[in-house]
C-alpha cells in the first residue's frame, strides 16, 4: 500500500506535497524576535496561510512522540523551537537536557526558562509552540537531519548488517493490530524518510477534512466522505483514514477499485 502511494505521488514530490498538506495543530504559537519580544497567534489557519510559519511548523515536528529529543513533554526537534503541551509537569532539568542534546549555544535556552512558565499560566491547557527567528532553509535542514536519523527503528534482536530498520507505521509486536509479524519490514533511512512523508500527507489531508483518498497513476486525489470524487478517476487504491488519540494515522478502508466515473 505505501509503495503504491509513493508511486502515485512520486518520490520527487513527497516533501513538497507534505508541506502543502500540512495542517498545524490547534495551539498557542509564540514567535520570538531577535530582541526577545514576541508575537502570539492562536489561530492555526493564520499559521497555515503564512508559508514561512507553516514551513517552520512542519519541519519542527517529531517523527513520533516516542522519539523525542529528550523528555517526552517536549515535542519539537530542533534548537529553534520549543513545544510543550503539559507545562505544569515541565522541569528546568528537562529544558536543559533538551538544549544540551541539541548542543545549543544560542540565547534560546535562557529565553525559554524565563518565559515558558508565564506562557503556561496565561494560556493554560494550550499546546505552547515557541519559534525563534531563522531562515526556512535552516529549519528545513534541521528537520530533515532529525527525521533521517529517526525515520527507522532497528529491532534489538534483528541481525542487520545494512543499517536497516522498521519505518513508522509498521510493528514487529504481534500483539498489535496490523502487525507485520515476527519478520520485520526493513528499509534504509532514505526509504524510511519517504514513508514518513507519505504519512505526513495522509495526516495533513485527514486533519483538513479530506480523509477519503484515491491513489491513481496521475497522482493522489483527496476529498470528503460526504462528497466523494467529483472527477472521473482511473483504477486506483482507495483509502479512508482517521487520526487516533495519539495523533497517528489509522486506516479504516484500503482497497483497490476499478475506474470511477462521477456521472453516468
Amino acid at each position: 500500500m505505501i509503495e503504491e502511494l509513493i508511486t502515485s505521488i512520486g518520490v520527487q514530490n513527497l516533501e513538497k506535497k507534505a508541506l502543502i498538506c500540512h495542517r498545524p495543530l490547534d495551539g498557542t504559537y509564540v514567535y520570538v524576535n531577535e530582541d526577545g519580544s514576541y508575537r502570539v497567534i492562536q489561530n492555526w489557519e493564520k499559521v497555515s496561510f503564512n508559508s514561512k510559519y507553516r514551513g517552520w511548523d512542519y519541519y519542527s515536528q517529531l517523527v513520533s512522540i516516542n522519539k523525542p529529543i529528550a523528555s517526552k513533554l517536549i515535542q519539537s526537534n530542533n534548537y529553534n523551537t520549543f513545544w510543550c503541551r503539559n507545562i505544569e509537569k515541565l522541569k528546568i532539568q528537562d529544558i536543559d537536557k533538551y538544549f544540551d542534546v541539541l548542543k545549543d549555544t544560542s540565547w534560546h535556552r535562557e529565553w525559554v526558562k524565563a518565559h515558558i512558565y508565564e506562557l503556561g499560566k496565561e494560556y493554560k491547557g494550550s499546546f505552547i509552540k515557541i519559534f525563534f527567528p531563522d531562515t526556512r532553509e535552516e529549519y528545513r535542514r534541521l528537520g530533515l537531519e532529525n527525521w533521517l536519523e529517526k525515520s527507522i527503528s532497528i529491532p534489538t534482536k534483528c541481525v542487520n548488517k545494512e543499517d536497516k530498520g522498521v519505518p513508522i507505521g509498521y510493528s514487529i509486536n504481534i500483539k498489535k493490530p496490523y502487525s507485520t509479524g515476527r519478520t520485520p519490514y526493513l528499509v534504509d533511512k532514505e526509504k524510511g524518510l519517504q514513508i514518513k512523508m507519505v504519512y505526513d500527507i495522509l495526516k495533513g489531508n485527514t486533519r483538513r477534512g479530506y480523509p477519503l483518498m484515491y491513489a491513481t497513476n496521475k497522482g493522489l486525489y483527496a476529498t470528503t466522505v460526504s462528497k466523494g470524487p467529483e472527477i472521473d478517476l482511473p483504477a486506483s487504491l482507495c483509502i479512508l483514514t482517521k487520526i487516533n488519540s495519539r495523533g497517528e494515522i489509522e486506516f479504516k478502508i484500503c482497497e483497490n477499485i476499478p475506474s470511477f466515473r462521477c456521472r453516468l
